[in-house]
């Protein structure tokens, strides 16, 4: 029988003390790598590698960078 592993994602915040990056964007959405990788991406890609099989992202609901195209950013994730 498969352990179900389970993990929650706060990926509310708007990163205020990094302004530069998070002016229209939140903070989990900063690309990190070369190829454009999110900070989500690849805490999601980490997850998965340890076998989390059930991931839930929650997100702010206010704020200029929430807008629905973030929104629907981190869903596609």
């Amino acid at each position: 029988m498969t352990k179900r592993m389970k993990a929650v994602i706060l990926a509310a915040g708007i990163g205020k003390r990094i302004p530069e990056f998070t002016a229209d964007i939140p903070k989990c959405l900063i690309p990190i790598t070369s190829s454009g990788e999110t900070i989500l991406q690849r805490l999601i890609a980490q997850l998965i590698s340890l076998h989390v099989n059930n991931i839930r992202v929650v997100v702010g609901k206010e704020g200029n960078c929430w807008t629905r195209e973030n929104r629907d950013r981190v869903k596609d994730i």
